[in-house]
């Protein structure tokens, strides 16, 4: 039996969306810069429902995000809460992230602007974190367990319970 290779067009390969670095170059812009340039996109993307157009402004934001950690920032923990900058960026890409796999799945677009929406409302409540300007770093994990070590109340009577002997 001998087979015969079909030669012709191929079926259409989905196409690959181009590197981040190409579609937003955003590399050393200082933060502040990017996340206006990331809010202008989400919002074109929110008012056209992400339809068509808005689809692609949607794309360039979550390639935006994707870059994120590369611009300037001098600032490493906000000043509420003692949150890392970085850790919220990485927040911001994962909610992008998020809305294209619910894209990607057909999710309801209900579902996908409500999240477009959230992540609208990050990137402005960083912005505007960002202007309060930084503060501490959080306390360690060790120095905080090692306080509630000390404020632990004694049991009734004073008296502590002896450690079980496991090799009785």
């Amino acid at each position: 039996m001998m087979a015969v290779a079909a030669c012709g067009p191929r079926a259409e390969e989905p196409q690959q969306a181009p590197p981040a670095a190409a579609v937003a170059p955003i590399a050393g812009v200082p933060l502040d810069t990017a996340l206006a340039l990331l809010y202008t996109e989400l919002s074109a993307a929110h008012s056209g429902e992400l339809n068509d157009m808005a689809l692609a402004r949607f794309e360039r934001a979550e390639a935006l995000t994707d870059r994120l950690l590369e611009t300037r920032y001098s600032i490493r923990y906000l000043r509420a809460g003692s949150y890392s900058v970085e850790a919220k960026l990485r927040q911001i890409q994962a909610l992008a992230d998020r809305i294209v796999a619910q894209i990607g799945a057909d999710a309801p677009k209900d579902s996908s602007l409500a999240d477009l929406r959230l992540l609208m409302r990050d990137v402005t409540a960083l912005r505007e974190a960002l202007k309060q300007g930084g503060g501490p770093p959080p306390t360690p994990i060790d120095k905080l367990l090692a306080g509630q070590r000390d404020t632990v109340p004694a049991p009734p009577g004073g008296a502590v319970p002896a450690e079980p002997d496991e090799g009785r």
